[in-house]
């Protein structure tokens, strides 16, 4: 390794709080007297860094590498002076092919993603693309955003995750919370969100168009845009018995759909009237499979959902909604017996 390369591989360690910065300085302390031992080795000589950190590290330490054309220097430089660049490193390992799922589950805490289907190859947003940018809504994990594809000459929604934010919702600072810690759940989950989305062709299930990384280094895809109101909405609006009745088709729709994902392997797990979109022409939409399930593929949610659960059943719905997932979830009039009871496991 070179001179830059330890430098560089020892604040990557230290950003992403796998090394304690007094050991990382001790350790670079004594490099800089022996530099014949690389920092890497000498870390986890002392027991502070474990192989698993070091491979992402390195893969780290490529990716800002290849944004430079090899300029380590330039490089770190970057690192140093723009707030931004560790992100856009993170998110790059995190969507390329030769991410370890493994070990950035392990910079977060979870468990490995063992049988994990794969990261995506990453697909940067072509300038200039998406115009008219506006917010529509804003959840925990992201934000929708209305936007025109210019190439396409349509209206479209994009969401865009929103890596660093805490279990209060609130953007957390690079100074005060690692941003991988932060960003490693998140990212999981939004990657499974747009691909369990986008593997999902039926007419009642929203189609997903793009998944990439915007020119800052965040996370999003595109769907569809479906204009209409919310089923909820649509039977709050139903005064009359014949506006309900009128309203069944869609319900059907809406099984139909369930049904279809249920066939593929795929359990929504957040089915409410919130969540569904009555259109303007008659059609039937079910959205937000942020909390859904592939068979035989590693839950990112379980441990939430765990907590959520043990929340209810001990201080029912105020209890639930203080919890990170409680949030998203809301009541549980709507959950199924087993997710309520906290057998996630025969969900």
């Amino acid at each position: 390794m070179t001179h830059e390369q330890n430098l560089l591989f020892a604040a990557f360690a230290v950003q992403m709080s796998l090394v304690p910065a007094p050991k990382a300085l001790e350790a670079t302390a004594a490099w800089a007297v022996d530099p014949g031992t690389p920092l890497p080795d000498r870390l986890i000589a002392m027991e502070v860094l474990t192989e698993a950190g070091r491979a992402t590290i390195t893969q780290l330490l490529r990716a800002a590498e290849a944004e430079f054309e090899g300029n380590t220097a330039a490089a770190l430089q970057a690192v140093v002076e723009d707030p931004h660049a560790f992100g856009r490193y993170f998110h790059r390992v995190a969507l390329s092919e030769e991410g370890d799922p493994d070990a950035m589950s392990t910079l977060a805490g979870a468990t490995a993603t063992h049988g994990h289907p794969g990261l995506l190859a990453i697909l940067h947003e072509t300038p200039g693309r998406y115009k008219g940018e506006s917010e529509y809504a804003r959840g925990g994990m992201g934000r929708v955003l209305l936007v025109h594809d210019a190439h396409l000459g349509r209206d479209i929604a994009m969401k865009e995750l929103l890596p660093n934010v805490s279990r209060s919702g609130e953007t957390a600072s690079l100074g005060n919370a690692s941003p991988v810690r932060l960003s490693v759940p998140l990212i999981n989950r939004f990657l499974q969100e747009a691909r369990i989305t986008g593997q999902l062709e039926h007419p009642s299930i929203v189609p997903v168009y793009e998944l990439g990384n915007r020119r800052d280094g965040q996370l999003y895809y595109t769907m569809k845009l479906v204009r209409g109101e919310t089923l909820h909405r649509a039977i709050h609006q139903a005064k009359r018995t014949e506006d309900r009745l009128a309203l069944l088709p869609h319900f059907v729709d809406l099984c139909q759909a369930i049904a279809y994902a249920h066939s593929r392997g795929v359990l929504h797990r957040d089915i409410k009237p919130a969540n569904v979109m009555v259109g303007e022409f008659g059609e039937t939409v079910v959205l937000d499979w942020g909390l859904a399930k592939g068979r035989g593929q590693n839950d990112v949610h379980q441990e939430g959902f765990a907590d959520a659960m043990r929340a209810l059943n001990a201080g029912g719905d105020t209890a639930l909604a203080d919890t990170e997932y409680g949030q998203i979830v809301g009541t549980p009039a709507y959950m199924p017996p087993e997710q309520a009871r906290g057998e996630l496991d025969k969900v």
